[in-house]
């Protein structure tokens, strides 16, 4: 029989750890230091100023090929041969 008695304590577990990382959060927000400067507000891209403009276009075909092939190397090399074969 199903009693939500039973669940208090999991349920209160819940509770405290949502509330523990919402008060986490919120008291960085206000504890913490506040330095806006200038190196701080660039983009970071490994250690180097960056170059060119982030909302370059790109091949969607490209993309599609990059996903494919961690898709295979995932399956440990596998490829299909055409849509209606089975994998080799």
């Amino acid at each position: 029989m199903f009693h939500l008695s039973d669940y208090l304590p999991i349920l209160l577990m819940f509770g405290v750890a949502i509330g523990f990382a919402v008060g986490n959060v919120l008291l960085s927000q206000f504890v913490g230091q506040r330095k806006r400067t200038r190196t701080k507000s660039m983009p970071y891209e490994c250690g180097k100023d960056p170059v060119g403009s982030a909302r370059e276009r790109f091949s969607v075909t490209r993309m599609a090929d990059r996903t494919l092939a961690v898709y295979r190397s995932a399956l440990g090399g596998a490829q299909a041969t055409s849509p209606g074969k089975r994998w080799v």
